[in-house]
């Protein structure tokens, strides 16, 4: 009998959340269900639970660097996230191996803070993700407040993530602005700059409050669906339609936000591509 294929192999590089709901674990938990393989290396170890973060402990750069040579070696990721690094130090090791040892299909979600809680990158880690690790990104996923700080400008509305996202395309790796941050009322809308231009996609905003962990979900859904060999644009529609799936199933486990649901329920939901 012959030995089944393995799986692709997808890794994610980010915080551990001890309560399940962004991080390393929604990361590994996405890739599950999209049938990937994980792996997972902790850039840093978090106190939280659903109510938010309390404290963050980074880990030393030769830890995560010796993991990530480990895996790399043997298990050479189809795909890589990048998700909460922590320091600047991490972030300049990372990007002194990146350099020596490209890694395909690099996403980097450049996670600053988290929706509440301390900070989760130094100001100076964040100035190195832009300068030396994003240009050897395949795609970097901000969402209104991280694009704004890349690009120096205000970012009110999806008209002008369009323009950002058109500019900081210009550093060269693709750009989707997510839109759950930006002041369109009614409406979510998510904007890519790629090679092949400015793409948009649109779906109504889901009411109450926002779950935890939506933009590491989609981040890692989008590096599954590029493991699995699928176009950057077309992991990226893809990606959307599982997250807004796992927006309308989420769930409340603790006292705090909802948690993401499974993206692979059958809801018959897309976003809607256009222009605007």
């Amino acid at each position: 009998m012959t030995a089944p294929s393995p799986p692709p192999r997808a890794l994610t590089i980010a915080g551990s959340d001890p309560s399940g709901g962004a991080g390393l674990q929604a990361d590994i938990t996405v890739f599950t269900r999209l049938k990937v393989h994980p792996m997972a290396i902790p850039a840093a170890l978090t106190v939280q639970n659903s109510a938010g973060v309390r404290a963050v402990t980074p880990l030393a750069p030769d830890t995560v660097i010796d993991a990530l040579a480990a895996v790399h070696a043997d298990m050479p990721p189809a795909a890589t996230k990048t998700g909460m690094l922590g320091t600047d130090a991490v972030v300049a090791a990372l990007a002194d191996y990146v350099a020596e040892n490209p890694l395909p299909n690099l996403v980097i979600d450049p996670i600053l803070r988290a929706s509440s809680g301390p900070g989760l990158l130094t100001d100076d880690g964040f100035a190195t993700l832009r300068e030396r690790l994003i240009p050897r990104a395949t795609l970097i996923t901000p969402n209104r407040y991280e694009a704004e700080l890349l690009w120096g400008q205000s970012i009110p509305n999806a008209a002008a993530a369009e323009r950002a996202a058109a500019a900081l395309r210009e550093a060269g790796a693709a750009v989707l602005i997510t839109g759950g941050h930006l002041d369109d009322k009614g409406y979510i809308i998510d904007t890519l700059a790629d090679e092949s231009g400015i793409t948009t996609w649109r779906h109504p905003r889901h009411p109450g409050p926002s779950p935890h962990g939506t933009g590491c979900a989609l981040s890692a859904a989008i590096t599954a669906y590029l493991a699995h060999g699928l176009t950057l644009r077309e992991s990226v529609r893809r990606a959307l339609a599982y997250t807004l799936t796992a927006v309308r199933t989420a769930a409340a486990p603790g006292t705090g936000r909802p948690y993401l649901g499974d993206g692979t329920t059958e809801l018959n939901e897309s976003p809607e591509e256009g222009t605007l």
